[in-house]
């Protein structure tokens, strides 16, 4: 599942910010980067239960990395979305203010 993430945000990366295939296909990365971090929460309650030891507590601290990597991910991934959105507003509002004079 990480690497069909990593393929989509490439492919984000690549595309223009006012299409709205653009958008379903980041509303659809931001839902799998959820999907991932509530698997993550999930296994790691199940670790949580369990006795510590070596095994135990390097798969704790791999879980707790895990969680931390997907919701970086998908903070990065809205503020752009914000970004370009707030980009194409102004370029709007940009072009709309001119005023233009005929004689």
């Amino acid at each position: 599942q990480q690497q069909e993430q990593q393929k989509q945000q490439q492919q984000l990366n690549n595309s223009s910010p006012n299409n709205h295939q653009d958008d379903l296909f980041l509303t659809t990365l931001l839902s799998n980067y959820d999907d991932a971090i509530k698997i993550v929460q999930t296994d790691a309650k199940a670790y949580q239960l369990m006795k510590p030891g070596p095994a135990v507590n390097a798969k704790r601290q791999q879980l707790q990395l895990l969680h931390g990597y997907f919701q970086f991910q998908k903070l990065k991934l809205a503020m752009k979305r914000n970004q370009d959105l707030l980009t194409s507003i102004n370029n709007n509002n940009n072009n709309n203010n001119k005023y233009y004079y005929t004689q």
